[in-house]
């Protein structure tokens, strides 16, 4: 399958609506939310958007949304993650298989097309509609 021009701008704007969804969907009623590793907690604009598994083992992994979390900027940038409070959590949320689950999806391949981005570019637009709705 050939490779379109647009992907990468797709790929960018479905990012910024990702990030976004991730660090909005828990936060409280003033937009604060606690990073998941060490539990700070900022407000949304303040954090980032940290993978679990990192985002270049592809697109399986990196659009997976139990793989995504607010994460300070600490945390994500400088602790490159902090993998074992991130592994915890992981495991508070989901449950015990979250770590293997996440691991199998990290293997798995997932081509994306210009269709495929911009369904979940609307996907996220109407999970970010909502989110402003209940504000």
């Amino acid at each position: 399958m050939r490779k379109s021009k647009n992907n990468s701008a797709y790929k960018k704007r479905l990012w910024r609506l990702v990030s976004e969804y991730v660090r909005r969907k828990d936060a409280d009623s003033n937009g604060y939310v606690k990073c998941i590793s060490c539990g700070v907690k900022k407000h949304y604009t303040e954090l980032d958007a940290g993978h679990y598994l990192p985002k270049s083992k592809g697109n399986c992994i990196m659009w997976e949304i139990k793989n995504i979390h607010p994460q300070c900027t600490y945390c994500n940038r400088y602790m490159h993650g902090n993998q074992n409070p991130y592994a915890l959590a992981l495991i508070d949320i989901y449950g015990q298989e979250i770590l293997k689950e996440l691991e199998w999806k990290s293997h798995q391949t997932c081509p994306m097309n210009e269709l495929d981005y911009l369904k979940l570019i609307e996907f996220y637009q109407n999970k970010l509609k909502q989110l402003n709705e209940t504000l």
